[in-house]
């Protein structure tokens, strides 16, 4: 899962704009399977620097070199339900 420094800014809202992979085979056999993991760790942090991710950042006036990558490896539940819970309006703020 990417997670980026500049995803969340004042003017600019990166919201897909970085690669996150699902379903990357961790295990192969009972050993863990480097290969498949380092490629997508390095298939996320590359996100940073496609032609959309840069040009997004351009429009939005954000310093190239201030673009930092962090990459997260959480495993994936299987989930009975799931859901979007908001504390307040979108629309008008209130609680």
């Amino acid at each position: 899962r990417s997670s980026a420094n500049v995803e969340d800014l004042a003017g600019m809202s990166a919201a897909g704009l970085y690669d996150s992979l699902l379903n990357v085979p961790t295990h192969v056999g009972g050993a863990i399977y480097v290969t498949a993991v380092s490629e997508a760790v390095a298939t996320v942090w590359a996100s940073l620097y496609t032609r959309r991710a840069v040009l997004a950042r351009r429009a939005a006036g954000v310093p190239q070199a201030s673009a930092a990558m962090a990459v997260l490896l959480q495993p994936l539940v299987d989930a009975a339900a799931a859901f979007i819970l908001c504390t307040s309006n979108p629309m008008t703020g209130e609680a």
